[in-house]
């Protein structure tokens, strides 16, 4: 397979396994007042999302290079269709829109590993830097395509944008479905001899630190989940309409795509200290979260969203290769591990933010946010020492 495909599915899979809840998140407004409930409400509906793909994140992980990653991008894609579709249909409550978003869950779990899977397998490692930043670059993507969907469904036809991202789904893992039987006719990954350094077989390094950067990602995934749970409506709180709200959300997901595809970029030129550029990314990125507490108008929001998109949510993909990089020979399953942290981060954070707001302000929701991500490049940094310790 060319690496050309390999990124494609790794970008779609990406993107599929959030794409459930992203739109559940930026179409917030018309959600909660259609079906029923509150802030708390969409905060423990983002969170049972993420948790149950937290529980699942490692078994999946185990599946997923057991199964083959194109294989994974299917199921991926096939699960985030089935969720989206039943959200279209049967979703007149609370309860019915989380047993949906459940579903969708099932893609979060096996998005990841799949798509770590599949560049680890087929880029070669001095292009992978930016393939992972590409690949990351599908969450802000995601949110961009959702705060342009919503001015175009605006006015009660939310149904609709989730009725066409399930129909884009199904197309992608038809496309998914081909290219796993092709492979099966043929050699399924290229030869040990060919294979990126990062996913030959080999001696496994030990995954104490990978367990430690999985703390780190709980911590900085509860704040970056809480960012795009809650911007939106967070917006309409400061004064914007729903559209302009999402038109922000829009903005600021251009400026996430951009500043992940030109870190990956500067980590293939750089070659090394790449958990460096992580934790000072989400050190960055927490004095944007600090800059939404602020209530001084427009101006804090804007620049905070801008920040907090652009640094305080870009760390991903350099945090997703440096994972693989330091993971030889287990590359899905340390993935698996880093996104049971994510998930467990992404269940817990916006709930915690949903019941900061009914409890204090959203000002006192922010800065807890961006205490976490302090928090958070502190542990890159003590796992980037053991790393070290190791080699």
């Amino acid at each position: 397979m060319s690496g050309r495909r390999a990124l494609a599915l790794a970008l779609l899979s990406t993107g599929y396994g959030g794409m459930p809840v992203w739109l559940a998140a930026g179409f917030a407004p018309q959600l909660t007042a259609e079906l029923g409930f509150d802030d708390v409400g969409l905060g423990a509906a983002v969170g049972l999302y993420f948790a149950f793909s937290a529980l699942i994140a490692v078994p999946a992980g185990r599946l997923v290079e057991r199964v083959g990653w194109t294989t994974g991008v299917c199921l991926t894609t096939g699960m985030s269709a089935a969720g989206l579709a039943g959200i279209v249909v049967f979703a007149d409550s609370w309860a019915t829109l989380a047993c949906c978003l459940l579903v969708g869950a099932l893609a979060n779990g096996t998005s990841q590993p799949a798509a770590n899977l599949g560049i680890a397998s087929v880029i070669p490692l001095r292009r992978q830097g930016m393939a992972f930043g590409v690949k990351q670059a599908a969450m802000p993507a995601t949110t961009l395509l959702v705060g342009l969907a919503l001015p175009v469904f605006d006015g009660g036809s939310w149904r609709g944008a989730f009725a066409v991202a399930a129909g884009v789904a199904v197309l992608v893992c038809l496309w998914a479905l081909t290219l796993t039987t092709a492979q099966r006719r043929a050699r399924p990954y290229p030869a040990p001899d060919d294979l990126p350094a990062a996913a030959r077989p080999g001696r496994r390094r030990p995954m104490r630190p990978v367990v430690v950067l999985a703390a780190a990602a709980t911590l900085a995934v509860a704040a970056a989940t809480s960012l795009g749970g809650f911007f939106v409506v967070f917006g309409v709180d400061r004064g914007l309409t729903p559209a302009q709200a999402g038109h922000l959300l829009a903005l600021c997901s251009v400026v996430g795509v951009t500043s992940r595809l030109l870190v990956g970029y500067l980590a293939d030129r750089r070659g090394r200290r790449h958990l460096v550029s992580v934790a000072a990314m989400m050190v960055a990125g927490s004095g944007g979260l600090a800059l939404l507490a602020l209530d001084a108008g427009i101006g804090p929001l804007v620049l905070g969203g801008l920040l907090g998109f652009g640094l305080g949510w870009s760390w991903n993909g350099l945090f997703a290769f440096a994972v693989v990089l330091n993971s030889q020979g287990s590359p899905a399953l340390a993935t698996g591990i880093v996104q049971a942290g994510m998930g467990t981060g992404a269940a817990a954070g916006p709930l915690a933010f949903g019941l900061a707001i009914e409890a204090w302000s959203y000002s006192v929701a922010w800065l807890g946010t961006a205490v976490l991500l302090l928090a958070a490049a502190a542990a890159v940094v003590v796992a980037r020492r053991m790393i070290a310790r190791h080699r």
